[in-house]
């Protein structure tokens, strides 16, 4: 399905130089909303055409297939929850999203001291 969603990195580095990458949904012409993956790679092992971390980025800093497919899960999941939302009318689709978003190191934390 194609959705206004992209996957972009943060123009701001951190300082350990790494950026965080998120996910921009705009659901009018002009109203968008930024979910935050808590992944962070350097700018430079970022793909910004195919919208992924490159295959360059070293070991230490995690590795990029991994990383690549746990974006495209939080996609998808952000796919079903725009798709929910659409189906049932909800008013203000971007404040529901950004709600209903948690990425899973977030949701890992909150089970384990559940």
């Amino acid at each position: 399905m194609l959705l206004p969603i992209k996957a972009i990195i943060g123009k701001k580095p951190r300082k350990d130089g790494s950026s965080v990458i998120y996910f921009q949904y705009c659901y009018s012409s002009t109203n968008r909303v930024l979910l935050n993956t808590e992944i962070a790679v350097p700018s430079i092992h970022w793909n910004r055409k195919r919208q992924s971390i490159s295959k360059s980025l070293p070991e230490e800093l995690g590795n990029a297939e991994t990383l690549n497919a746990d974006l495209r899960r939080m996609l998808k999941t952000i796919e079903t929850i725009v798709e929910h939302g659409n189906r049932n009318d909800v008013e203000n689709l971007g404040t529901y999203v950004k709600g209903l978003f948690t990425p899973p190191s977030m949701l890992t934390a909150f089970l384990k001291f559940r």
